[in-house]
């Protein structure tokens, strides 16, 4: 039987987003992303773009390298 992984939230992206006290939602609109473009890299489904990373450090007010 083949085992298939789930992917790991990024947690400390999740802390950030929840300090702040925003939903995926705001905090996809704010930066300018879609909200599943948002979900998709909070939750380790995809990795951002550079593009996107560095939109979602921006807003956020840390280094987009981060991500990599």
């Amino acid at each position: 039987m083949e085992v298939i992984q789930v992917p790991k939230t990024i947690k400390w992206l999740e802390k950030v987003r929840l300090n702040q006290k925003l939903s995926y939602l705001e905090a996809s609109r704010n930066i300018g992303i879609s909200k599943q473009a948002y979900w998709s890299v909070e939750t380790g489904r995809r990795n951002p773009s550079v593009k996107t990373a560095k939109a979602i450090a921006g807003y956020f007010g840390f280094d987009w390298t981060k991500f990599f």
